[in-house]
């Protein structure tokens, strides 16, 4: 049986979050996940390079962007669609969070058959 594997974290401080921010701070425009992931030099994972970019409060992305870019190198329109759709993107997650720990609770409590 294969052994569970650490889950890969990093913090704002981390060397591999700061190699991210200088990557998109020497680019101007949206680069891709897959794009960044072959700049590593196969070192990280798509999936990889999106936690890099969540550890950080300067790497702009999110729902409908075209990948990731430097906070420095967006456009005030580029920060605030981002953001709402983020932060809508959220409540509709936690709303559904809510709602299937209540339907949860109920059969549990053998209140659902």
């Amino acid at each position: 049986m294969p052994t569970q594997l650490k889950f890969f974290e990093a913090a704002p401080q981390d060397p591999n979050v700061q190699w991210l921010e200088r990557v998109l701070l020497e680019h101007p425009g949206w680069i891709t996940a897959a794009a960044l992931a072959d700049r590593s030099a196969g070192i990280l994972s798509d999936r990889q390079v999106r936690i890099l970019a969540n550890a950080s409060p300067l790497v702009l992305s999110g729902p409908g962007s075209p990948g990731y870019r430097h906070m420095k190198h967006a456009t005030a329109e580029e920060i605030e669609h981002i953001t709402a759709s983020l932060i809508s993107q959220g409540k509709t997650m936690m709303k559904r969070g809510i709602r299937l720990k209540r339907v949860g609770h109920m059969l549990l409590a053998g209140q659902l058959g």
